[in-house]
């Protein structure tokens, strides 16, 4: 309900400036009447990304918290196998600035190119939000557009596009096409962040279920190494499995759902896909 009422004066805000720019002597809307429209997608997008952002720095948190219990089960759960167990840990790197230790057996959870690239996008998201690091290199690191900003405030698009040099040469075409580029700039990064939060989820549905297995199978008091084995290769072929179907087809899954969420919201994606003379429209701000 909160992030609604946010993204509602978000929009009205941008409704503001684009106002706002009206006033001063574009009256746009008189011969490119979907600029409107496109203010208000590329606001939209920016704020899915932000919310997106929020998002997965959160599951870093979340991450980090349920995989250093899922060690502790896992750790004591082969301790109860053997009078004198050989428990390997290793210190690893998963993510920007976040290296933790993890024993052997959870490894695969954590540990290759589609869930590490998900988790690096939820540490980089954590330092932005802990203000670790600055926009700029944000922005460079999650793959952002160079002007994209997650500390801006909203109708920042309407106050960049609207802040523009209002002379002849400024017309409605030229704040179309530059509508048009912020909006493409801004639909693969969306992909691929919310790829990264579905792909987080996974790995904490995975260690929910390490959680849960092995707590449930030190309970029985009849487990062996096996048994343990077995569980932790059930459960990271499961991961597997979910992660394929999410990036699968080009990620069609992933854009499938996205595209839920804009119907919900009835949202303008007439140009989403419009890539007409983008190289001429590059944004620099």
């Amino acid at each position: 309900m909160f992030k609604s009422a946010l993204y509602a004066a978000s929009l009205s805000l941008a409704a503001i400036a684009f106002s706002s720019s009206q006033a001063n002597g574009l009256f746009e809307d008189l011969e490119y009447p979907d600029n409107r429209n496109r203010l208000e997608r590329a606001e939209e997008l920016s704020f899915d990304i932000k919310s997106l952002t929020s998002q997965l720095a959160n599951d870093k948190v979340q991450i980090e918290r349920k995989l250093q219990t899922a060690n502790s089960v896992v750790i004591h759960a082969y301790s109860s196998c053997a009078q004198d167990p050989h428990i390997d840990l290793s210190q690893l790197y998963i993510g920007h600035d976040w290296t933790t230790e993890v024993i052997d057996a959870l490894e695969p959870l954590v540990i290759f190119p589609l869930a590490t690239i998900a988790i690096n996008k939820a540490s980089i998201s954590y330092l932005i939000s802990e203000g670790r690091i600055g926009e700029a290199a944000f922005a460079r690191l999650a793959g952002l557009p160079p002007w994209f900003r997650v500390g801006q405030v909203a109708g920042g698009i309407a106050t960049v596009i609207g802040g523009m040099a209002i002379t002849d040469a400024v017309t409605g075409a030229i704040h179309r096409d530059k509508l048009r580029h912020i909006i493409h700039e801004q639909i693969q990064p969306r992909i691929e962040l919310k790829r990264a939060a579905m792909i987080n989820a996974a790995i904490l549905e995975s260690l929910d279920a390490i959680i849960i297995s092995f707590n449930a199978l030190t309970a029985s008091n009849a487990l062996n190494e096996q048994q343990l084995d077995t569980a932790v290769s059930s459960i990271v072929e499961a991961q597997r499995q979910r992660i394929d179907t999410i990036v699968a087809s080009d990620d069609k899954r992933v854009k499938q759902i996205l595209h839920q969420i804009d119907v919900s919201k009835h949202s303008w994606t007439n140009e989403d896909y419009y890539f007409e003379n983008e190289d001429e429209n590059e944004i620099n701000i």
